[in-house]
Order: C-alpha cells, then structure tokens, then sequence
C-alpha cells in the first residue's frame, strides 16, 4: 500500500479577499458616475447656451431692423410717425429723402405672419422698398407686445423668444429669453 505524501497549501498573505474586491468595484463605480455626471451636466449647458444665443441673436436681429426704421420715422399732423396696422405697427418712413413732401413716404409694417404664430415679418409700401423677409421664427405665440407713445412718434416693444417656440414642444432643453426696448423717432412732424 502505497501511501501518498499530505500536501498542505497555504495562503499568501498577499491575496485578495472577496470585500475589498466589492469595495474596490464600488469605488471605481462611484468615479465613474461622478465623471458621467460631470459631462452630462457640461453638456447640457453647452447645448441651452447655444440654444440661448440663437434665440437672443434672432430677437435682437429684429429689434434692431426695426430701430433703424423707426429712426428713420416721418409723420405730420394729419398722419403718425408710428401707427397700429393689422396685428402690427407701421412706421411712415422719408425713403427718398424729402422732408417737406410727404405724398412719396412709404411705409414699413411689423407684425406676425398671419398664416403662423411666431414668424414676425417686414413688409413695405409706398415709395419704400424694403425686402419682405422673416425677422425672427423664434416668438412666442401672443408675446409681440408694443404700446405707441401719445403722439405717435415713441413706441415701446416686448418679443418673448423660444429655441422651439411651439407651446407643445418637448424639448429637454428650451431656452426663452426676453427683450424689450423703447424707441423714438428723431424726425419731428412735417406740415
């Protein structure tokens, strides 16, 4: 009978033990999610500034088109320099430089779009040629406000603005900024 030899293992005490792997996963876990968070949250602030300038960019496009024409503003006793116009405001504007004769003033209208809700537009008439264009497709549906100064030569104005700017959106990240300024005519009335 043979007998075999007894071997006996030990243990390094160098080993790994089942808790500190778990602590070990757990920690590494935690800086992962942490790190995650941080550029989540990085780039969640990058996509809403972005979205905010282009809101802000595309209202203040508008609002300064409409300070150049209303500096330009021309009324006289029988006609404002600035007028309520169908879901708008007009402006009487001196196109070809005559200031004693009004009968070739031409106008600039400001107003939404009727066929949309948030599409304010610039159209022209009379001796005026400016281009009809889309100033801003950012406005929030009601919120082109303005009141005309006594007189007519003074007009203050509120665009509300939204990267979508339909009421039903379900965008994460939707910026709204407003603006509001007050003009005044340079021009004083002719006749």
């Amino acid at each position: 009978m043979t007998l075999l030899p007894k071997i006996k293992i030990e243990l390094e005490e160098n080993s790994v033990t089942l808790f500190e792997l778990l602590v070990s996963i757990i920690f590494v876990s935690m800086l992962i999610m942490g790190i995650y968070s941080i550029e989540q949250f990085s780039n969640t602030q990058v996509v809403g500034s972005e979205r905010r300038a282009k809101v802000q960019n595309s209202l203040t496009y508008a609002l300064e088109h409409m300070s150049k024409n209303i500096q330009r503003a021309n009324g006289n006793q029988g006609r404002p320099a600035i007028e309520a116009s169908s879901g708008g405001f007009r402006v009487w504007v001196d196109c070809d430089d005559t200031p004693s004769d009004s009968s070739n003033d031409g106008w600039i209208r400001y107003r939404i779009r009727p066929s949309t809700t948030n599409e304010l537009e610039v159209r022209s008439g009379g001796s005026c040629t400016v281009s009809d264009e889309t100033l801003s497709d950012k406005i929030v549906s009601g919120s082109f406000l303005f009141q005309i100064g006594s007189g007519g030569n003074s007009i203050e104005i509120s665009l509300k603005g939204r990267y979508d700017p339909d009421p039903s959106s379900t965008l994460p990240i939707n910026p709204q900024v407003e603006m509001k300024t007050k003009l005044t005519c340079n021009s004083a009335s002719i006749n």
